[in-house]
Parts: structure tokens; sequence; C-alpha cells
């Protein structure tokens, strides 16, 4: 059968799809476990079918999977045969289109098995419970953010300049001096080793961030060919 158009959102999370449907599995390996997704449109197969792939241990999830627009239909449909014993995780309810969505998200941050997973223990993964998850890697991204401002406050400084924490917290920089000081902490130790503590709150700039940015650079790039060749 031609495979849906959900399943190369799922490979594109890092699922691989084991078996062909109605029906698909899909498999997610994440070293020392793994869990398996039986997955089937609204209409393709009925809930106890499903259910049973479930009691036999075939798969650790299973669910129907229709549009937003179907939503109340489907997990209308779910309730009638979700087991007590089971919880959210034993059918769930998932939307072609937060499974889009989720695959975009992953441009951004490296999202995947394990994020997937959340949403199918508690049985539905659509639109509305994709929200969380945005607040989560918006706070994620802001930290980043963070980090990217108080890099470029230290780039005004000459290297081998001594200054204070609170030099950067008077500054025009809008953080706490809990979230700087934090990262000069995070900048002082390796692989960055841009700055060196002198005391509690004075800091030395080793170095220029330009210098260090570019051989931190050419570290990862190091590291990167490295682990290139132990995948292979």
């Amino acid at each position: 059968a031609e495979a849906p158009g959900f399943s190369a959102d799922l490979e594109r999370l890092g699922l691989s799809r084991e078996r062909n449907g109605p029906p698909w599995f899909f498999r997610a390996s994440l070293g020392r476990r793994a869990y398996t997704l039986a997955l089937c449109r609204l209409g393709e197969c009925e809930p106890p079918e499903l259910l049973e792939l479930r009691r036999q241990g075939s798969v650790q999830y299973a669910g129907l999977v229709a549009g937003e627009s179907m939503r109340e239909e489907a997990l209308a449909e779910l309730a009638q045969w979700r087991p007590s014993g089971l919880g959210g995780g034993g059918l769930c309810y998932i939307s072609p289109e937060a499974l889009q969505k989720l695959a975009k998200l992953r441009q951004v941050f490296p999202v995947g098995p394990v994020e997937v997973e959340r949403f199918l223990k508690t049985g539905r993964l659509d639109l509305e419970s994709l929200h969380h998850l945005e607040d989560e890697l918006e706070g994620i991204l802001g930290e980043r953010a963070a980090f990217s401002s108080v890099l470029l406050s230290l780039a005004e400084m000459p290297q081998q300049s001594v200054f204070l924490l609170a030099d950067l917290v008077g500054s025009d920089l809008p953080l706490e001096a809990d979230t700087v000081r934090q990262i000069l902490d995070v900048l002082a130790g390796p692989p960055f080793l841009l700055l060196k503590r002198l005391s509690p709150g004075e800091y030395l700039l080793r170095t220029t961030v330009a210098d260090a940015l570019a051989e931190f650079t050419q570290y990862a790039r190091l590291m990167a060919t490295r682990a290139e060749a132990v995948l292979r």
C-alpha cells in the first residue's frame, strides 16, 4: 500500500516505518530502549484491532490518525475502547497537522521520538496539545538568545580586559544577574575557556570573542569529522 502522508513526518521525527498497512507500524530506536507505534487512518481499521495489537505486546502504542476537523469524532470512537488498565498510552489520537507542525519544529530544535512518546502517553497528539511543547521550546530558544546577548556584550571589550558582573548587568543587557552569571560560568569552562574567574563576580576576558569563536568553530569541525568516522 502507498505510504500515507503522515509517514514522512514520522520519519523526519526519527521513527522508521517497519510495516506497511493498515495498520502501519513505526519503530523508535532509542539506544537502550525502543517503542513501536501502530497507526490507522480513521475508517481504515477499527479500534479493537489496534487494541488487540496493544494487548498482545506487538506494539507499545496504537492509535487513529484523523485531521483536526475530525478530532472530536476520532476521540469519541477511541473513548469507547480505551482500556482503563492501559491509560492514555493504550490508544491515542494523532492529527496529521500536528505531526507536520512537530516536524517543522525540528528545524529549530532537535525534537524526536522522545517528544512524540510524551504525547502518545497522554492519548493525543494534536495542535492543541502541542502548545505546551511550543512554550518549552520558546523558553529554550530564549536561553540561547540570552547567551548570544552576553557574547555580543563581551565582543565590545578588548582582549585581556578585566570586568565585573555588575558591568554587564548594569549595561543595556536586559537580563537578570543570576542569568548573566550562569552564562559567564559556562564561558569560563571548557570547551570555550573564553573567561578566567579572578574573584567572585570578577572575570578576565582571555581573548576576543571573535577569536574564541573561530577557535571553537575549528574544534567543532574536528569533532564533527571524528564523529562521522565513528559512525562509519
